[in-house]
């Protein structure tokens, strides 16, 4: 073990994995498990991405509402990744 640069007295502990559990010490998982509360933004993107499905349902007959279905589905799915982020900063 001299060879990784332990201590003579931490030879059987990785140095790495003590950081790790320190860094983890103060976690509550209770409080992880918190219900999530919708906020007007994911309504938006929910509503962006329903709208997507639809277009691009009904754009089987009409290419234009199939693009824009896409489109649509895009919006919604950035939408709600910058609705959880905001969600996780509170």
């Amino acid at each position: 073990m001299k060879v990784t640069g332990y201590s003579q007295k931490n030879e059987e502990y990785n140095p790495a994995m003590k950081d790790f559990v320190n860094a983890f010490r103060g976690y509550k998982p209770k409080s992880r498990m918190k219900r999530m509360k919708p906020k007007l933004l994911d309504y938006i993107a929910f509503m962006f991405i329903a709208t997507g499905i639809l277009s691009i349902i009904a754009g089987i007959f009409i290419i234009s509402l199939f693009i824009a279905g896409w489109i649509f589905i895009i919006i919604g799915v950035a939408l709600s990744f910058i609705s959880s982020g905001l969600n996780d900063m509170h």
